[in-house]
């Protein structure tokens, strides 16, 4: 299950930007994985340096929507990075 994710403490700022990254480590190269991603405003990802996509996609009031993304290709057996940059419009 994912979680949303935002500075400590945040404040309603307009036009704000937020640059998220995770470091992590693969026993071993995996056979198939996939990224699921979305945003309440817009964003851009990137996995080991790779632009992966934009988003989100369109939801409707209420729900929000997700991207997948196949990264099979892009993860490698020992240390892997994945990087966002989410822009927020604000109220």
């Amino acid at each position: 299950m994912g979680k949303w994710i935002w500075a400590p403490n945040p404040r309603t700022v307009r036009n704000s930007y937020l640059r998220a990254r995770k470091l992590f480590d693969l026993p071993e190269k995996p056979a198939r994985a996939e990224l699921k991603i979305s945003a309440d405003s817009k964003y851009k990802v990137y996995v080991n340096g790779h632009y992966i996509g934009k988003g989100p996609v369109r939801s409707g009031a209420g729900y929000t929507y997700y991207d997948t993304y196949d990264v099979t290709e892009l993860l490698n057996k020992g240390p892997n990075v994945i990087a966002a940059l989410a822009h927020h419009f604000g109220e």
